[in-house]
């Protein structure tokens, strides 16, 4: 999932297991392909200044993977 777009070139990737929010993954963009899927808890727990969890992005990757 990628929670931070850090320039033009760059995204921040956790997946709250092997990646986790603490520290997230520099790749770049060109190496990261689009799926389509928009995770609302971590957009809702963003936008309220609320900490988003490694717990939290796993639930949501779990529920986008048992959508595919």
């Amino acid at each position: 999932m990628v929670m931070e777009a850090v320039d033009a070139q760059y995204v921040l990737l956790c997946d709250g297991a092997l990646r986790k929010v603490d520290k997230p993954k520099k790749k770049k963009r060109k190496h990261v392909s689009r799926t389509g899927g928009v995770a609302q808890l971590v957009i809702d727990k963003l936008s309220d200044g609320v900490r988003v969890t490694n717990p939290d992005l796993r639930k949501c990757l779990d529920a986008f993977e048992d959508k595919r």
